[in-house]
């Protein structure tokens, strides 16, 4: 038996012979782990190389006490190099989507800081407490929605892999980003306030 086979889905090393997967006839399959491919099937048939990168990610930050980053790093470029996985372009969106998610929020934001300040010069009725509490109130409506699809998302993906909602390291970030937002939607409201006190 050759000491250095490991799984061609998951990397996992096949060292005992209970370790590896089984072919229709029951017999022992060389290629893939009991974990990924039982009875010459594969137990996830469904799984993407970004779960399967992402699920590998957090057994590493469990078993051997690394960070994040670390065990990514390494499922990066392990993964994609075996059988099950070649041919596939692998892409961290979730990066893409943070990027994403910021750079609409700070659109909303722009669009509500101009309309306030458009609406101030031009003299629409900003002047009318209710008219204008009414029309915040409702402008605020799309930023909220920004922020938390995704968190939603991210929450609903990490369920279906069945995983921990959340590390310390990405509540850290959320938490930061979050009152980052605030503090941006708070500006532009001061900014609103002051222009037309003035």
């Amino acid at each position: 038996m050759n000491a250095q086979t490991i799984c061609q889905s998951c990397g996992m090393p096949m060292l005992k012979e209970t370790d590896f997967g089984t072919d229709k006839d029951g017999r022992r399959n060389t290629e893939y782990c009991h974990y990924c491919f039982q009875a010459g099937q594969f137990t996830n048939p469904n799984l993407t190389l970004e779960e399967q990168i992402s699920k590998l990610t957090h057994m590493a930050m469990g078993q051997n006490a690394i960070s994040e980053k670390d065990a990514s790093t390494q499922a990066t470029k392990v993964l994609p190099n075996l059988k099950r996985w070649q041919g596939q372009n692998y892409q961290p969106k979730h990066k893409y989507q943070k990027v994403a998610a910021i750079i609409l929020i700070i659109a909303i934001i722009i669009g509500v800081a101009i309309t306030l300040f458009y609406k101030k010069l031009s003299g629409d009725n900003i002047d009318s407490n209710n008219n204008s509490d009414g029309w915040a109130t409702v402008s605020m409506i799309p930023i909220w929605i920004a922020i938390f699809i995704p968190i939603i998302t991210q929450k609903k993906n990490k369920l279906k892999n069945g995983q921990k909602e959340s590390d310390p390291l990405q509540k850290k970030n959320l938490f930061l980003l979050v009152i980052a937002v605030l503090l941006l939607v708070i500006g532009v409201f001061l900014s609103a306030y002051f222009m037309e006190t003035k």
